[in-house]
């Protein structure tokens, strides 16, 4: 199973190869030729990866190497979120996918003055959501919560809220019974999310504030609910750290983590254990 906040590219190759496409697709995949013609005659993917990963430097060659070398044929590609099967509404082409690619290849964190002002829109759904969700959390379990987090993919598709306990792996968020909780409250931010339009077709200027819009609004959504005490207060407060990010994790979590949480041991622990490149 996928972790539900992880973007897959999907290319799968719609027609018969010739001779020089099944040595180009061995040559790019190390596949088998036997493999690869199975996979042809049965729709199955060439490739089915993980984006934005540890391993994305290698994975963003193979899929550019791939693209190149079978453009002009017949591919459908496909940009699945979790493990979403490819479909109509993950449909996208090549020039996306390498657009996908060339924006997270740029993007990083830019300076706090220039992050844009959260969407007031956002915020008016997600702090809800996250209130009920968390209530619900408390109201079913008395767990020693340690993270919430507001975890996103990289095209800041609408969040879901992840929860830890202290002890062992308390920086772990896609394991563990809470790695998605109250989703049915979370699920209902979509159509705002959605009314925003597809970062996928917009300009890369225009999706990169729209980018870094949607965090700022998971941002202060979670500052919303803190000054109203959800998370806890006085000394409670301070062993409770409040988390936005995307899943895989990048360096830009630190500096929402920092704005978001009292300093003191837990930050400072969070910071020299999980958060990337701080």
């Amino acid at each position: 199973m996928s972790d539900p906040g992880v973007t897959r590219a999907v290319v799968i190759l719609r027609e018969a190869p010739s001779a020089s496409t099944l040595m180009t697709v061995h040559r790019v995949l190390g596949l088998g030729l036997a493999e690869i013609r199975h996979r042809v005659a049965t729709g199955a993917a060439l490739v089915d990866v993980a984006l934005f990963g540890n391993d994305h430097v290698e994975v963003d060659r193979l899929l550019r190497t791939l693209l190149r070398e079978l453009d002009g044929l017949d591919l459908a590609v496909h940009v699945c979120v979790g493990d979403d099967e490819p479909g109509p509404d993950s449909h996208e082409t090549p020039e996306t996918l390498r657009s996908i690619l060339d924006a997270h290849e740029s993007r990083s964190l830019p300076d706090p003055a220039l992050i844009p002002e959260p969407v007031t829109e956002l915020v008016d759904v997600i702090a809800p959501a996250v209130r009920r969700a968390v209530a619900g959390l408390h109201a079913e379990h008395s767990a020693d919560f340690c993270v919430y987090a507001l975890v996103t993919t990289g095209e800041a598709l609408r969040p879901y809220l992840t929860a830890t306990v202290h002890g062992v792996n308390p920086w772990d968020l896609a394991e563990g019974p809470y790695a998605i909780v109250g989703d049915e409250w979370l699920a209902m931010t979509e159509p705002a999310f959605a009314a925003r339009g597809d970062l996928h077709q917009m300009d890369a200027a225009t999706a990169d504030r729209e980018y870094w819009a949607r965090l700022a609004s998971m941002e202060a959504a979670l500052c919303r609910l803190d000054d109203e005490g959800l998370f806890g207060t006085g000394t409670e407060r301070e062993w409770v750290l409040l988390l936005v990010t995307t899943m895989p994790p990048d360096e830009t979590d630190a500096e929402f983590a920092r704005r978001l949480n009292p300093p003191g041991p837990l930050l400072d622990a969070w910071l020299a254990e999980a958060a990337e490149g701080a």
